[in-house]
């Protein structure tokens, strides 16, 4: 279903949770065929102008149309407009309409049933203010904007950008939402699989390949942070390694380290992800996390008791001006100024959850990891933080 409400456009999909589209500014067109509008449309139209039209539809609900500084127009073929002066509410059992109007604002409910016949809606710099549902059964719709984002679940980076949502049977598929900054990933593990699966694939364009998977550790479906599983380690010997590749050599540069945790042990001595010995961790050390190379420069410790069996983003990066930080759920925790230090290019794999490939057997993380991403660049680079992911991250 469908809804559009408060400036935005809502999407749920089924058995999930919410899409979002703004619509603060711009334009939008909505079509769709043998497809039902089963609830209400509000439409605030202050700064614009709206034009609804179907064919063989009907209106089942309350439409109360508010002109007192616009105009409207409500046409009807074959229709029986049943008209109250009190509400201004209009039925057509059967035919075609059209509602045109500059200005003005529709305030209460406006229900379609289009079984047999198809609409159209359109606007222009208009916020969609209260609730459509769109049961699209036996048909499809689309919906395609500009100047518009998607701010819940789906995220498009590109404000000034568009976006399409097509569905069939009623189910909704999203448009392709892509990363401007793609090429900068270079490991990406989404870890969905089969219950104990023990195989994983880089998902990035560096295509790292498979990993090797140590100990106990495999993919578990009881838990995830998106998708349907994620990598379970038990804290006892559990890891997963990549190659050594020239994409863990951060030197320099910027770079960014970051994935969804959950603990199911407090995480004192835990690495998550690092290229160790020789090169970089960023793990818990003693309790504190922190980022740290193999010349033992730290940045700043953060003394921290996660909540057990609580998903949490933990990220760290480090920008154009050598400005260190790492982050939890989004909000900085510790910032190094000057972080100069040129991380070393170690003959090393990558690993994701416990030093062993290191030689210590003492850093084994209990619990669930999924969502990793490192890059190239500084992704967040900021004391004011960011808003989380809501979603897994893009593959393109």
């Amino acid at each position: 279903m469908l809804k559009l409400y408060l400036g935005a456009v809502e999407i749920w999909g089924a058995g999930g949770g919410p899409l979002t589209l703004a619509a603060d500014a711009g334009s939008y067109t909505l079509t769709g065929t043998a497809a039902t509008l089963r609830r209400a449309l509000k439409t605030a139209a202050a700064a614009g102008s709206f034009t609804l039209t179907g064919s063989s539809a009907t209106l089942r609900r309350a439409l109360l149309l508010a002109g007192t500084s616009g105009s409207y127009t409500l046409t009807g073929s074959a229709a029986g407009l049943v008209p109250s002066s009190a509400d201004k509410v209009l039925a057509a059992d059967a035919g075609s309409f059209t509602l045109t109007g500059t200005a003005a604002t529709l305030r209460r409910a406006l229900l379609v049933s289009t079984a047999a016949g198809s609409y159209t809606m359109t606007g222009t710099a208009a916020g969609l203010v209260y609730g459509k549902k769109v049961a699209a059964a036996a048909g499809s719709f689309a919906l395609t904007g500009t100047a518009a984002g998607l701010l819940r679940g789906y995220k498009v980076a590109a404000v000034a950008g568009s976006y399409a949502m097509s569905g069939t049977a009623a189910t909704l598929t999203k448009a392709a939402v892509s990363d401007p900054n793609f090429a900068t990933r270079k490991l990406l593990l989404g870890f969905e699989g089969v219950d104990a699966a023990t195989a994983t694939s880089d998902e990035s364009g560096a295509a790292h390949g498979s990993a090797t998977f140590a100990g106990n550790a495999q993919l578990d479906t009881a838990q995830s942070k998106f998708g349907g599983s994620s990598l379970l380690l038990d804290g006892n010997g559990d890891y997963i390694t990549f190659p050594d590749s020239a994409d863990w050599f951060f030197g320099t540069g910027q770079f960014t380290v970051e994935g969804f945790f959950r603990f199911a042990a407090a995480p004192t001595n835990a690495l998550l992800v690092g290229q160790w010995s020789g090169g970089w961790a960023f793990w818990f050390n003693a309790g504190k996390l922190s980022f740290r190379t193999f010349s033992t420069t730290d940045s700043g410790l953060y003394t921290w008791s996660p909540t057990l069996n609580t998903w949490y983003h933990i990220a760290v990066d480090r920008d154009a001006s050598n400005v260190l930080r790492i982050y939890v759920d989004g909000v900085m925790q510790v910032k190094t100024t000057g972080y100069t230090v040129s991380i070393p290019n170690a003959a090393a794999v990558l690993a994701l959850g416990s030093l062993r490939p290191g030689g210590f057997t003492t850093f084994d993380m209990n619990g669930w990891i999924d969502e990793v991403r490192i890059s190239n660049i500084a992704t967040y680079g900021s004391d004011a933080g960011f808003t989380l992911p809501t979603s897994a991250f893009p593959r393109s």
